[in-house]
């Protein structure tokens, strides 16, 4: 549904107010092979105070906030509580980014869009649709200006795994992007995973301060942290400590000094504290000394916050929508995903000017090949030689469809389980962006070249059928490739099964085996094969009751019916407009086929990430883009003379 996955059902009706408290109890999770992610793990956290979850690598920190996510590993068993304000909360269910959102460890990030742009993305999909699109614009920039990166607002995020001019922004830059996506919409409880990893100490320090004055404002902050400098560690309020999937303490951060010394290991003076636990915690006796001081039960520590109301639960629960909320639903996704599709194509246009030189270019050289076809045999021949190429060419052209999806599967997977949008619009949006693009564009270019090139039938009717022809083949066979791309994981593998594939079907088209005389299981086969279709309508489109002069030695040329060298092949004119139906049909049952695969692919619970690193009004929302740009340009532009005036 537009939207993403609505939240599951459990969700108690009567609950009012704000969001208190996030608990989770006795939580074990168990992986497919039997061994334990996480054991009996119990904590607490409370709006208005940050919680770290520390621990070494490989201690359950990401695997803990995965399943607060509802990013349960697949094939995992899952035991225990998720309470919100005393509320139970369904295990894997996903939630609307206003209430849970999850700032990943990973940072996928368009990488056409500039930093203002991205943030303005999440703004638009996550803010409540009665929010006219000049306050999301300002919400965005405040975001980019709480995390300090107004310098980089207008700037490229780029690819983060390309060297050199690739990636427009630093590592450290690209996580505060993906934390300003997260906090756009001031979720009540932010999930950060490894939030300060790759940031200098500073840096690192300042991302902690950030998140303590989100929480100060009525927010429930978990973080996960791996090797923290001091200052930032004691920024915190509460700390997890986890070994090997299991607690080790909790406890304010402020009482770990009592708590080192009741167990009889203090920490030495300007020895760092997050070091010293993690040193001591190694022995799995001297982790039990101190687990012994664990308190998590007793998280009523109590902060001062800016909004003692906070972000109401009832509001953020994602009710039932009407029909008529559901399609301006679907239209707002459609408008933001074709707005960064068409950011992509004029930022990277390689591949649909590439598409564009291949068609022109194999319609000059093969329409010179085939120039000024006669009515002869050896006319008639070349005619099914041409029309058998123009099917190859356009049927071998779709396997660029990989990238539709492949390219940015990773991020699109996240986004919908983030909430931005459903299932539905981001494949309408890929496949129809291009099937535009890629395969109608460049079919109507080859088309006007090599048609009257090859001296085809010369009427406006006839030119009609073998475009449209050309087109339902490209996109028939574009579809399929982005559909067969899905479950592929690796680029070659995809490439390699549909390449196999297209030349399976490719065989089967009538050109290189008789329709008529094939085997009935052939027979059955040539039927799945839409390039049969393609191959039968565009040579009855050119041949049919046409007049070919037969010429033989030792006998005078007398004309011969076209329609009788049709049969020979096993083509039928009149089942042409029938073909071109079929051929139709086909493109729309490879757009299910791909949305059965993504439906597939979205039901694994495991987001894409790598594992834990080692390494520290609605009256104006209808005028967007234009008049929101312009009110985001004239926020930046206060902001920054103000900053500058100060300093």
């Amino acid at each position: 549904p537009p939207g993403g996955a609505p939240p599951a059902d459990g969700l108690k009706s009567a609950t009012q107010g704000p969001v208190n408290r996030l608990r989770f109890e006795t939580m074990t999770v168990t992986a497919a092979n039997g061994r334990a992610i996480l054991n009996n793990v119990s904590g607490s956290a409370l709006a208005g105070e940050t919680l770290g979850v520390m621990g070494p690598s490989g201690s359950g920190k990401t695997s803990l906030l995965d399943v607060l996510a509802g990013l349960v590993p697949s094939g995992a068993e899952t035991q225990g509580q998720v309470l919100l304000d005393d509320t139970p909360l369904v295990i894997g269910a996903h939630y609307p980014p206003s209430l849970i959102a999850y700032c990943q460890q990973s940072d996928l990030l368009p990488s056409t869009m500039s930093v203002l742009e991205c943030v303005t993305f999440a703004a638009m999909l996550t803010l409540p649709e009665t929010m006219g699109t000049g306050e999301k614009m300002r919400r965005a920039a405040d975001a980019i200006e709480e995390l300090g990166l107004g310098h980089v607002a207008d700037s490229v995020v780029g690819d983060a795994t390309a060297m050199g001019q690739g990636s427009r922004v630093s590592g450290g830059e690209r996580r505060r992007i993906s934390l300003a996506m997260s906090i756009v919409a001031r979720p009540a409880i932010l999930l950060c995973d490894e939030v300060t990893s790759g940031l200098d100490s500073t840096t690192a320090m300042m991302m902690i301060r950030t998140l303590r004055a989100l929480s100060r404002r009525g927010r429930i902050v978990l973080l996960t942290i791996h090797q923290p400098s001091s200052r930032a560690f004691m920024g915190l309020d509460r700390l997890l400590l986890l070994r090997s999937g299991e607690l080790v303490l909790s406890t304010p951060v402020h009482n770990l000094s009592t708590v080192c010394v009741a167990s009889g290991f203090p920490c030495e003076a300007g020895v760092n504290m997050a070091d010293h636990l993690l040193d001591v915690i190694q022995d799995p006796a001297q982790a039990a000394r101190i687990t012994e001081q664990s308190d998590w039960h007793d998280a009523e520590t109590g902060h001062d916050v800016t909004s003692p109301g906070g972000p109401s639960f009832d509001s953020r629960r994602g009710a039932g929508r009407d029909w008529g909320a559901t399609i301006r639903r679907a239209k707002l996704e459609l408008g933001v995903l074709y707005w960064r599709s068409g950011l992509a194509v004029l930022r990277h246009p390689s591949l649909f000017r590439l598409h564009l030189i291949v068609a022109i270019g194999s319609a000059l050289v093969v329409g010179i090949l085939f120039h000024g076809l006669g009515h002869d045999v050896s006319g008639l021949q070349n005619r099914i030689g041409a029309v058998f190429f123009v099917l190859a060419l356009f049927g071998f052209s779709g396997l660029s469809a990989m990238e539709v999806f492949m390219g940015e599967m990773a991020l699109s997977l996240r986004e919908m389980r983030a909430g931005y949008y459903g299932l539905g619009t981001i494949l309408f949006t890929k496949l129809s962006v291009d099937a535009l693009l890629l395969r109608i564009v460049p079919a109507f270019a080859f088309a006007a070249i090599f048609y009257p090139l090859v001296n085809f039938d010369k009427t406006l009717e006839a030119f009609s059928v073998f475009l449209l022809i050309t087109v339902l083949v490209n996109v028939a066979a574009g579809t399929l490739v982005a559909a067969l791309s899905i479950p592929f994981d690796s680029l070659g593998s995809a490439n390699i099964c549909a390449t196999i594939l297209m030349l399976v079907l490719l065989l089967l088209n009538g050109a290189l085996l008789n329709l008529s005389t094939a085997p009935a299981p052939v027979a059955f086969m040539q039927g799945l094969s839409f390039f049969r279709y393609g191959f039968e309508s565009m040579l009855s489109n050119e041949l049919h009751n046409k007049v070919v002069m037969v010429e033989a030695p030792g006998v005078d040329a007398f004309p011969l019916s076209a329609n009788l060298f049709l049969s020979l092949l096993g083509v039928n004119p009149n089942r042409m407009v029938s073909d071109i139906w079929m051929l139709f049909v086909f493109a729309i049952l490879h757009c299910f086929l791909a949305t059965f695969f993504l439906m597939r692919k979205t039901q694994r619970k495991v987001d894409v990430a790598p594992p834990e690193s080692s390494e520290g009004a609605e009256s104006d929302s209808k005028k967007w883009p234009k008049d929101a740009w312009q009110s985001s340009a004239n926020v930046f532009s206060k902001k920054s003379s103000g900053r500058q005036q100060l300093l």
